[in-house]
């Protein structure tokens, strides 16, 4: 992490040598900050895209039940449909996963 030249330029060692760390002690504050702030948003999408989901799917099971029987869903039908949204749950997690473990990398590299 480079810091502004101008702290360089100061001439008392002392007074650079502690500019440098608050500004370094600062710029990691930031960082974070704004890592806990991606993190926030991140988790709200989530919640906000599961409750879209719920009120998706309660829409599809509400309209299920009013069709005749033969118009109805097949049982292997509706295997294969929760079948294909576990795998998805399952890679948005793994997503997910990744990007934290990137986050903290890149936390850690800066």
């Amino acid at each position: 992490m480079g810091k502004p030249s101008i702290i360089d330029s100061i001439q008392d060692i002392t007074v650079r040598k502690k500019l440098s760390k608050h500004y370094i002690e600062v710029a990691e504050q930031a960082k974070t900050d704004i890592m806990i702030l991606a993190r926030d948003a991140a988790e709200r999408q989530t919640r906000q895209y599961q409750t879209k989901y719920n009120m998706e799917m309660n829409q599809v099971w509400q309209h299920e039940k009013i069709l005749s029987t033969g118009q109805r869903l097949t049982s292997t039908m509706i295997h294969l449909m929760e079948k294909r949204l576990a795998n998805i749950d399952a890679r948005v997690e793994y997503i997910y996963k990744c990007k934290a473990q990137l986050f903290q990398l890149n936390t850690n590299v800066l």
